[in-house]
This record gives C-alpha cells, sequence and structure tokens, in this order.
C-alpha cells in the first residue's frame, strides 16, 4: 500500500481545522477590538459631558482623539499582527502536516527546510513545490498559492520592512495582492506604505 494513498478528507480537515482556528482568532481579536473602541469612546463622551459649556475643540479633544486614535493608529496595528498570526498558523500548520508526511514517506523530515534553501524561497513557495512538485498533489490551484505568496509578503514586509511595500523583497507581489479581488471587495491593506 502506497503511504500517501490517503483519502482527500484526511487533508481537507487538517486544512478546514486550521482555517477554523485562523478564522476564530480574527474573529476575537476584532470583537475585543470593538469593544474597547466602544468602551473609550463611551468614556471620552462621558468626560466631555461633565465639562460646562463643551464647545466643539474640547470635543475633538476627548471623543475624536478617541476615534482618530483607533482609526489610524489601532486598526492599522490590528490589521498587521493578524496577517503575522494568520502566516504563523499557515507556517505551522504546514510544516507540521509535511512532517507527517515526510514520517509516512520515511523521507527527509528537513525537506521544506532544504526546498527553501535550495530554491532560496520563502515558506509559502517551499510548501508549493514540495506539494507540487514532490508529491505531485494539486492542493492548491496556482492561483490560489500565488495568492500565499503574496500574503507571505505582506508578512515579510511588517516583520522585516516596517510595513513599507517598496522596502520589500518583492514589493510586485504586495501590488499584486491588494488589486485581486476578495468576495467583491478589493484586498487593499491598511497599515502598509508605498514608501
Amino acid at each position: 500500500m502506497d503511504p500517501l494513498d490517503l483519502p482527500v478528507c484526511a487533508v481537507s480537515i487538517e486544512s478546514g481545522y486550521a482555517i477554523s482556528v485562523a478564522h476564530k482568532y480574527v474573529e476575537l481579536v476584532e470583537a475585543q477590538f470593538f469593544q474597547a473602541e466602544s468602551d473609550m469612546h463611551s468614556s471620552a463622551l462621558e468626560e466631555y459631558r461633565r465639562i460646562a459649556k463643551g464647545d466643539e475643540t474640547e470635543y475633538q479633544s476627548h471623543v475624536g482623539n478617541v476615534a482618530r486614535s483607533f482609526s489610524e493608529d489601532y486598526r492599522p496595528i490590528l490589521r498587521s499582527t493578524e496577517v503575522i498570526y494568520l502566516h504563523m498558523i499557515f507556517e505551522t500548520f504546514v510544516s507540521r502536516h509535511i512532517a507527517e508526511l515526510q514520517a509516512l514517506r520515511q523521507g527527509n523530515p528537513d525537506v521544506l527546510r532544504e526546498l527553501r534553501n535550495q530554491h532560496r524561497c520563502g515558506i509559502a513557495s517551499a510548501a508549493a513545490l514540495y506539494f507540487q512538485d514532490d508529491l505531485n498533489w494539486s492542493v492548491l490551484t496556482n492561483n490560489q498559492w500565488d495568492a500565499l505568496r503574496e500574503a507571505a509578503e505582506v508578512r515579510n514586509c511588517i516583520v522585516h520592512g516596517e510595513g513599507v511595500a517598496r522596502a520589500s523583497n518583492h514589493p510586485e507581489l504586495i501590488d499584486k495582492l491588494e488589486s485581486r479581488e476578495w468576495q467583491g471587495q478589493g484586498g487593499r491593506h491598511q497599515g502598509l506604505s508605498p514608501r
């Protein structure tokens, strides 16, 4: 029996679990974020209402500053941390899955690292090479692998380039990701700077 003759459902269950974990993380973080924004807005509004004859300047200094902080500072930071975390989930699950497959094949457990070094590429490209070339599995379409590579480049831009797209090794991947359509919406990334 071929040790890689696994039912597709075994692969999709693991992938489904990874997606479920990532989705739940984003939901939890965003719920906490929006609750904090609401709490801070209410508190600032209460402070403003205590001011006798408060004017627009005082309103902006209390309530407006909260709204500005969330839109200009906290929301971009949130998006950046979500991208980093989602990439960590991808990296963790794909590395674990490939290690399990290599154990079944009695192959090199460091195959992913070797592919990265040999092809001078990131984990998304190395995983694509492993599944497409080594196993001849169509886990994702070429377009889906491209989207993963583009998302990984956004992560690298945030982690290594301070969110400045031009500092990226492959800024064209970030541009490509931003121009994609995601469920009818553009893929614009908040928190990335073209500078």
